[in-house]
């Protein structure tokens, strides 16, 4: 069945074009691995610009939706789960910019860091170092394996926001994590990446462990400058 939306005479077209897609998916009208017609196609069904659909088809590939294959078109991400980001897409959804998750990021991890500092045991310290552990191994490959590489990343700042103990903040706090690391993984490809954020995590984990917030709040906020560093480099 082919893909077809709707016309639109809404303000904000851009929006209004991410949440038919969406809607698409959760209908089951298009699946996980599905093409998108093009963005030609597109704006003629809904009888708007290429540019509002190329700025939507951009919040998509964000938000970890829509994956973009160079020479092939958009496709509804391997990625994409349905349950609990579903529920908050019309949070996520306004998150239009790098700055804006990075923003949404440093709420969470310095948010949670009181719980964390409480309620932290010496088995979740040892899941963080094996985290770090598994890292370290990586450097010694002559090609970093990207895709693992940013999972395990992104599964130390999780595992710390799991402990929690609290399954709506580790449900938020993973979506975010997945969003960012669609939008921004590809940081972690080079050596120097991959030895800057294993340096970070050494110093995060040492401050949780000695309870100390202060430290650790410090460590997160100086985890997340060079993230803010490397989104003015690519903002130009």
């Amino acid at each position: 069945m082919p893909v077809r939306l709707r016309k639109i005479n809404k303000p904000n077209i851009s929006d209004t074009v991410i949440e038919q897609i969406v809607e698409l998916f959760l209908s089951g009208k298009v699946k996980v691995g599905d093409r998108l017609p093009s963005e030609s196609e597109l704006a003629e069904q809904v009888g708007v610009g290429r540019n509002s659909i190329r700025e939507a088809m951009k919040v998509l590939q964000v938000l970890g939706i829509v994956e973009r294959r160079q020479g092939d078109g958009s496709y509804i991400s391997e990625r994409m789960q349905v349950p609990f980001e579903t529920i908050l897409f019309p949070l996520v959804k306004r998150i239009k910019t790098p700055q804006e998750m990075l923003e949404l990021r440093e709420v969470i991890e310095l948010g949670i860091l009181e719980l964390v500092i409480h309620r932290a045991t010496e088995e979740d310290f040892n899941k963080l170092e094996k985290i770090i552990q598994k890292q370290e191994q990586y450097l010694s490959l002559p090609q970093i394996p990207l895709e693992e590489a940013v999972r395990v990343d992104m599964s130390f700042h999780t595992s710390i926001i799991d402990i929690t103990r609290n399954d709506a903040v580790s449900q938020l706090g993973g979506i975010i994590m997945r969003i960012f690391q669609n939008a921004m993984g590809k940081h972690i490809e080079t050596k120097e990446g991959l030895e800057q954020a294993i340096k970070a995590h050494r110093a995060i984990l040492q401050a949780l462990r000695s309870r100390d917030i202060v430290a650790a709040r410090d460590e997160i906020v100086k985890s997340l400058e060079v993230w803010k560093s490397y989104i003015r480099i690519i903002n130009g």
